[in-house]
């Protein structure tokens, strides 16, 4: 059978998300005669990776191409020999994938300013300032594409083999924690304001993965796939946000928090759903979820980490809830 090409699903795009750019990413076309030999290529693959990890350097890409093509096939076996090779690079071999160093950048200009005072913050910073010493992950490219790897298997599998997706978000959270400490843990590290997103390291870390969680929370039917997707995200959230930086929190909330409740402003014009039913099951279990969950977070970092322009939104928002017809909803609101 013919095998597509390895594009991703798309969950990380451009430097400013933490990840790369697909336009920038090789297509890669394979060709098989049969199941067997599919399954002898990833068996190949899997061997590799556990005899010599070690001795790997840029074939971790391909490898996680190899897992990510894998997830598509129509065969379970396949599926699952694929999950087993992401599985097994995320939780044994990210000490190969990628290495903590230290880099010198330059305070950033008006881009981290906006972004601090977005989030009711300010910041300093200036050409003339010395350079900061900031933690940098050697190898952050393939951590992304693990997550692309994985987020292939959250989403695209998410109705056909739930089992593969709920794995696929557990692995990526664990990964995502594990590199985090990591970071939090070197000594280099501080939570500097003065620095660009893009210099930040929790920001590359983290804001790929919560958008990765985030895009299984939007486009995946399967109820208990979305739930452990979101329980995911806002535990992330919840555990670490005392070391988000004022520009991390505010792309957190307002490009994905406060984006999973736009359907609340006009339900009509909502073109997720296929039908009225498939809306209001939206709104009566993720939604609520996700709406408690984001008091939660609001309860515990507001106003210690949150500014009082953030809090302005979820008040808004709760009037929005008041005014469904939802009766839950309702009642949360209040």
């Amino acid at each position: 059978g013919y095998i597509p090409d390895a594009s991703p699903v798309g969950t990380t795009s451009g430097d400013g998300g933490g990840g790369y750019d697909q336009r920038r990413r090789p297509r890669s076309t394979v060709v098989v005669v049969d199941v067997m030999v599919k399954d002898m290529v990833l068996r190949c693959v899997h061997q590799i990776v556990q005899a010599a990890a070690l001795h790997i350097r840029s074939g971790w890409k391909a490898i996680l191409n190899v897992a990510q093509i894998a997830a598509r096939d129509g065969n379970d076996s396949i599926a699952e020999m694929g999950f087993l090779i992401a599985k097994a690079c995320a939780e044994q071999h990210g000490p190969q994938m990628w290495m903590l160093a230290t880099a010198r950048v330059q305070p950033t200009d008006g881009h981290q300013r906006g972004a601090a005072s977005a989030a009711g913050g300010s910041s300093s910073g200036g050409d003339h300032e010395p350079a900061v010493e900031v933690v940098s992950v050697a190898g952050i490219e393939y951590f992304h594409e693990l997550i692309d790897c994985l987020n292939e298997f959250a989403v695209g599998a998410a109705t056909r083999r739930p089992r593969f997706a709920l794995g696929a978000i557990d692995t990526l959270y664990v990964a995502a924690v594990a590199l985090g400490k990591q970071v939090l843990a070197h000594s280099s590290y501080t939570k500097a304001e003065n620095i660009s997103l893009d210099d930040q390291p929790l920001y590359r870390v983290w804001m790929p993965v919560l958008r990765a969680l985030h895009e299984v929370v939007m486009h995946t039917e399967d109820l208990e796939v979305r739930t452990r997707a979101l329980d995911s995200f806002f535990r992330l959230v919840m555990a670490h946000g005392q070391h988000f930086s004022r520009g991390l929190w505010a792309s957190v909330l307002r490009d994905l928090v406060f984006a999973m409740f736009a359907d609340l402003r006009d339900p009509s014009a909502s073109r997720r759903f296929a039908t009225v039913d498939d809306l209001e099951l939206w709104f009566s279990t993720t939604l609520i979820k996700a709406l408690r969950h984001l008091i939660a977070l609001f309860s515990r970092y507001y106003p210690s980490h949150l500014s009082n322009s953030m809090m302005a939104e979820v008040l808004e928002l709760l009037v929005m809830c008041i005014a469904q017809p939802s009766e839950i909803l309702g009642k949360i609101g209040t």
